[in-house]
């Protein structure tokens, strides 16, 4: 039986060590990858695994999102439970987990909005998710199709989980809600005002907690007519988009903070 190591270094310093050395599939001599200062520098992302069918040890490289864990030594099988670690390695093709799941989008909805069974909302775990795969301090994330304004929400949990300050840009077309809708019932006619009244409960949220380190406010920006020609075409298909049959529309521009 062969016992897995569980470490790497870079020099042999007694017998009872394994050396390890770079192998092509037809097992002619090979290189590594990386220099040895790289190899230096992130030894605790490489982890020696032997191979049954290969009959021969190599080298993992193990990519952690939260790098503060690459000491935490778990085997191959825990790397497919993302729900139990928190850290997680290279993005899957398939996620799963309760977090990410639409009952628990629609659970976080409700907890602003008792009383509004919203449409195929997106869990703001499962969008904080993307975003911490892909972000980095001080970035900013730009959604072009914001609907209930989830990305918002999962941007303000960035502070609270993982201390990562990232703004963010929302872009919704005015698109109105049905009548016989519970958010139209509720008050509220479009899917930006709805979005922008969640917003506004999670700056109040978020600042409830105190997080002095976080800036949860935002700026609202309403399109108008431009005084550019090249522009108005684009103007006009947009609200065209959102209802063919509106003859006029009224012109607002705020430039304001909100919350």
């Amino acid at each position: 039986m062969i016992k897995q190591m569980t470490r790497a270094i870079l020099d042999k310093v007694n017998d009872d060590l394994i050396e390890i050395i770079p192998l092509r599939g037809n097992k002619s001599h090979g290189r590594w990858r990386w220099g040895k200062d790289r190899v230096k520098a992130n030894l605790e992302q490489l982890h020696p695994k032997y191979s049954k069918q290969k009959d021969r040890w190599d080298i993992q490289h193990r990519v952690y999102l939260n790098l503060s864990l690459n000491d935490d030594i778990l085997d191959e099988e825990a790397d497919d439970d993302d729900q139990n670690y928190d850290r997680t390695s290279k993005s899957k093709s398939f996620w799963w987990g309760g977090e990410i799941s639409t009952d628990v989008a629609n659970r976080e909805f409700k907890k602003l909005f008792p009383d509004i069974n919203p449409d195929y909302p997106k869990s703001p775990y499962f969008i904080e998710r993307i975003i911490h795969m892909g972000a980095s301090e001080g970035d900013i994330v730009l959604d072009f199709f914001s609907g209930y304004g989830t990305t918002a929400h999962s941007c303000f949990n960035m502070v609270k989980e993982y201390k990562k300050h990232v703004s963010f840009i929302l872009i919704q077309l005015d698109e109105k809600i049905k009548e016989d809708n519970d958010a139209y019932k509720a008050g509220f006619k479009t899917i930006s005002e709805l979005a922008i009244r969640r917003i506004k409960n999670n700056c109040k949220q978020f600042k409830n907690l105190k997080y002095d380190s976080g800036d949860f406010g935002f700026k609202l920006y309403r399109l108008s007519n431009s005084n550019f020609k090249q522009w108005a075409s684009f103007a006009k298909a947009a609200d065209a988009h959102v209802s063919p049959t509106r003859q006029s529309r009224s012109v607002e521009r705020t430039n304001k903070a909100v919350c």
